[in-house]
C-alpha cells in the first residue's frame, strides 16, 4: 500500500513539473508573439505615416 502512495506522489509531481514546463515554453512563446506584434504595429504606422 505504501508502495502505491510513493508511485502516486512521484507521478503527480512529475505530471506537475512537466505542467510548469509547458507554462514557461507558452510564457517564451507569448513574449515572442508580443515582441512580432510591436514590430508589426511599429512597421504599419510607420507605412501609413509615409503615405500621408
Amino acid at each position: 500500500m505504501n508502495f502505491v502512495v510513493i508511485v502516486l506522489i512521484i507521478a503527480f509531481a512529475g505530471v506537475i513539473s512537466n505542467q510548469y514546463s509547458g507554462l514557461q515554453q507558452m510564457r517564451k512563446l507569448q513574449s515572442s508573439l508580443d515582441s512580432i506584434n510591436r514590430k508589426l504595429d511599429r512597421i504599419t504606422k510607420e507605412k501609413l505615416h509615409d503615405n500621408d
